[in-house]
């Protein structure tokens, strides 16, 4: 069952109702390899599966593996507490980390299985010269300033 991220007193209203959807959404995905994706109820305060999109057949047996993007890393650490609260396994790559443990959780993200890290949190400075075929979910909580780096960084899946 989810927990509330509203122990999280410091964060405006705005970025606890972010996290507590993204929250939702990793606890969906993770329930289950190859579920359909979501999408926002009408009213916009919750995420549901979207209908629209068949039952995914995936020749791979490996597990669901997902990508949160956030431009700015200074929002990394309330993601991982929050992941975290929920007992989530994730790993974070970002331009200010040193070049070997860049390395270090880009591999573990790469070989866990359905009980590891199947959760790579990367900023934007990051993601340069990476090449992750890894995932097959992105999840994007903040945009980009241009849709050619949006589009770009949805390629990666």
């Amino acid at each position: 069952m989810l927990k509330s991220v509203e122990s999280y007193p410091s964060l405006s209203p705005q970025s606890l109702f972010k996290l507590d959807i993204l929250a939702k959404v990793i606890n969906y995905q993770l329930q289950s390899d190859d579920r359909q994706p979501l999408r926002n109820t009408p009213d916009g305060r919750d995420v549901e599966s979207d209908p629209t999109w068949g039952p995914f057949n995936t020749i791979s047996e490996a597990a669901d593996k997902i990508i949160i993007f956030s431009a700015f890393p200074s929002s990394n650490q309330s993601i991982l507490d929050v992941l975290g609260l929920y007992g989530v396994k994730s790993v974070e790559i970002h331009g200010k980390m040193m070049c070997l443990k860049r390395k270090e959780n880009l591999e573990t993200f790469k070989c866990a299985g359905c009980n590891g890290t199947q959760i790579l949190i990367l900023s934007g400075v990051g993601m340069v010269g990476l090449n992750i075929l890894h995932a097959n979910i992105l999840i994007i909580v903040d945009m980009l300033w241009s849709a050619q780096e949006d589009a770009q960084l949805i390629g990666w899946v």
